[in-house]
């Protein structure tokens, strides 16, 4: 028999530090007995397959529901924030256009007046320019 210790998990099976994984299905029983258990409680059984197969579940270190530090959440608050904000912004262009859109104003001069500026276009080379410009060539008939 070899023990196994679980990083901290939540109720779900989850990992809050690896947000992205997946609770193993085989661990199912095994969270859910300790979420039931209380500290200090005994170790208990677990039966965790229809083969007989159990295991001993016992609490080791129960931490606290708390928040985390900003230092670990700072890149996820930011890039939240910003496309919050970005989004409210986005969505005070598009009202000020479709007001005037909704009053008769051509698409065009109502985005124009709405105050949005799109960003600039990168130029391109006038090499790469007459390239896309030339009608492609028809490949010439062969003779036999």
């Amino acid at each position: 028999m070899t023990a196994i210790t679980t990083p901290g998990l939540v109720a779900n099976g989850t990992s809050p530090d690896a947000p992205g994984t997946q609770p193993d299905a085989a661990l199912a029983p095994i969270v859910s007995a300790a979420f039931q258990a209380a500290e200090g409680d005994a170790p208990q059984m677990v039966q965790t397959g229809s083969d007989g197969s159990f295991a001993v579940v016992a609490l080791g270190r129960v931490v606290r529901a708390a928040p985390r530090p900003l230092a670990q959440v700072r890149p996820a608050v930011m890039r939240d924030l910003m496309a919050d904000r970005a989004s409210q912004a986005a969505r005070k262009y598009a009202n000020a256009a479709l007001a005037r859109i909704n009053k008769g104003m051509p698409l065009q001069q109502a985005l124009g007046q709405s105050g949005f500026s799109r960003p600039a276009r990168a130029p391109s080379s006038r090499r790469r320019a007459r390239r896309s410009c030339r009608t492609p060539k028809t490949p010439r008939p062969c003779c036999a």
